[in-house]
């Protein structure tokens, strides 16, 4: 018996030091593992297929996103963002759409991060970079990345383009650039918003010019999360260019567009939702000027229910009058008598 009981305390020391250094080690602090760097060539040269294509990223932890078109060879429309997936598998769009070459950057830690492009016609190259720490501020390629955006890019003449994309700011304040390869007379452009409803409020539309120089057109400030620009075709073989330029938090406002009236009808100075600065009195005459939201789609008469002002003006006072205002459908504006006035607004 005694044997056997030296033998178990022999084999008990035995296992004790054959454990011991693995229970060490368990409990051995080895310094912390910090997130990783990461670098990723997603597309050389890819052809545009008109669908969205999407790339994975090898996500190592990382909160700041980066994502940098290089190349863009002959597509129509181009946009790229950078997605966040949670564990639901619900995606969120974490950062500005890039509509044009540049580099765009987005935030955040998603258990799955990946790449959305979608480009009609032509070729693109992206890469993906990939790091952990403070976000950075927009300055830069990154700022512009934010505020300018390609929409049309060679689209044809000749057909009718809508294209819809996230706003930077949540206002469509702004303006628009435009230009026809080839000159042609009934074409149009309307700015529409998306609301939370997933309704859409027309923000601006306006007649294009008959003429291949550049037209600028003011977009008023109203909240709008997506935005959608939507040309209608004047039926002319050629091209067209559309660039949205935002205008940043805290600086200053688009200017304000005029409307030059001597008659006495009734006339519509902005057929949408805009914003009214002044009135201007230019040439004075005994009489009344009324303003008014219009009511329907024409501006003939003058509804007491719509009306923002009456104006009395007489034959020696010529003033500026501010109102600085939102209308909701449209101004019209109807002098009692022939005088001469200004009206400015967005």
């Amino acid at each position: 018996m005694a044997g056997m009981k030296r033998i178990r305390r022999i084999f008990a020391i035995l296992a004790g030091m054959i454990f011991l250094p693995a229970l060490l080690a368990r409990a051995q602090f080895i310094g912390y593992v910090a997130p990783q760097t990461e670098q990723q060539v997603l597309a050389q040269n890819v052809a545009c297929n008109g669908a969205s294509q999407f790339y994975a990223i090898q996500n190592l932890g990382q909160t700041q996103h980066y994502l940098t078109v290089s190349a863009i060879s002959g597509a129509v429309e181009f946009q790229a963002t950078i997605q966040g997936v949670d564990v639901l598998g619900n995606v969120f769009s974490i950062s500005d759409p890039l509509m044009a070459m540049g580099t765009v950057k987005g935030s955040g830690y998603y258990p799955k991060i990946q790449i959305k492009v979608f480009c009609v016609s032509g070729t693109y190259t992206a890469t993906y970079s990939g790091a952990w720490g403070t976000y950075d501020s927009p300055t830069a390629a990154y700022a512009l990345a934010q505020t300018d955006k390609i929409v049309f890019n060679n689209n044809g003449e000749g057909s009718s383009s809508a294209f819809q994309f996230q706003t930077p700011f949540s206002s469509a304040a702004g303006q628009v650039d435009f230009q026809y390869s080839v000159a042609g007379a009934g074409g149009s452009l309307q700015v529409e918003c998306e609301t939370a409803g997933l309704q859409t409020v027309t923000v601006y539309n306006t007649t294009l010019a008959n003429t291949t120089a550049l037209q600028t057109f003011i977009i008023p400030p109203f909240s709008c999360q997506n935005l959608i620009l939507q040309y209608t075709t004047n039926s002319v073989v050629g091209t067209i260019f559309a660039e949205y330029l935002f205008t940043q938090p805290g600086a200053n406002a688009p200017a304000e567009s005029y409307t030059h009236v001597t008659t006495t009808t009734a006339t519509a100075v902005k057929g949408t939702f805009g914003f009214l600065h002044t009135l201007t009195v230019n040439t004075g005459a005994a009489g009344t000027i009324s303003l008014f939201d219009l009511p329907a789609a024409s501006c003939t008469a003058t509804p007491s229910t719509n009306t923002v002002a009456v104006i009395t003006a007489t034959a020696t006072t010529l003033q500026t009058f501010t109102f600085d205002v939102n209308f909701l459908t449209g101004i019209c504006v109807k002098a009692s008598v022939a005088m001469d006035f200004t009206v400015s607004s967005q």
